[in-house]
């Protein structure tokens, strides 16, 4: 059993499999050779002596963590280019077994992310490796230094500069959904009133940003758009991140960030 669990990586669905063994290890099970504890030996004998069909990491692109939770346990593959690069599964633990689904969901997140952090983290954020460095001293043309502010400013990010250095200080990134929302409300002739509204000092339960975006209490407005606000409602109920909400939930959510008259 101690080789499996070394190889259990390589082994599809092993929890599942192993599962009538591993309950004659609980405290107080009696240690009782059942049918399924023989079949589980048997299964687990083939699976070892059979070719796999994993592959190794190439390093030159990203990974997919494909994760499941029943009330049986937590699953999830990783794999590179469509091909499987590992395997890990487990029992829940006892307080697991009261979880609700999108609690389960999420424990299987966490377990993929703690054991193949090494794989997930990596050096794809060249950003974030280079803001990391120690600084040093550079002579920099003029001509160079212009070159550097262009990508900067491309790569939106915030600098400040004297004649000596450049200091980069902060990145900026915006959902696509929240600038299609922003888009959709210069073409709004009733949110284009209101803006006009509030920047004349009109008092009101509208705010205006400095781009002329509307806002209630902080709150997004959205347009009358039917597909705008049918994408919101599904990224929030069916996005990899969210772990389908029930209704209510889904509702205490959205009405935190967007805003709109039915």
């Amino acid at each position: 059993m101690g080789l499996a669990r070394y190889y259990q990586r390589f082994i599809e669905g092993f929890s599942s499999i192993a599962k009538p063994i591993t309950q004659l290890t609980q405290k107080n099970a009696p240690y009782v050779w059942t049918d399924a504890c023989e079949s589980s030996f048997v299964e687990m004998k083939r699976r070892l002596t059979s070719a796999h069909v994993l592959t190794i990491t190439s390093g030159t692109c990203g990974f997919v963590v494909y994760c499941d939770a029943s009330h049986r346990g937590l699953g999830c593959v990783l794999t590179q280019g469509c091909h499987v690069i590992a395997y890990a599964s487990r029992q829940l633990k006892p307080h697991e077994t009261r979880y609700p689904v999108h609690d389960l969901e999420l424990a299987a997140i966490v377990f993929a992310l703690n054991i193949w952090r090494h794989y997930l983290y990596g050096k794809s954020n060249a950003v974030a490796d280079a803001l990391s460095r120690k600084l040093c001293n550079l002579s920099l043309s003029t001509m160079s230094v212009s070159r550097l502010i262009e990508n900067f400013c491309a790569s939106c990010l915030y600098f400040e500069t004297d004649m000596q250095s450049i200091r980069i200080f902060a990145i900026q990134a915006e959902p696509e959904l929240l600038m299609r929302i922003k888009e959709a409300q210069k073409f709004d002739q009733n949110i284009h009133s209101s803006v006009e509204k509030v920047r004349s000092g009109h008092l009101s339960e509208y705010q205006a940003s400095d781009d002329g975006t509307l806002f209630v209490n902080n709150r997004i407005v959205v347009p009358h758009i039917s597909e705008l606000r049918q994408q919101i409602l599904q990224e929030a109920h069916c996005n990899k991140f969210s772990v389908h909400p029930g209704d209510r939930k889904l509702y205490n959510d959205l009405k935190t960030q967007y805003w709109w008259k039915i």
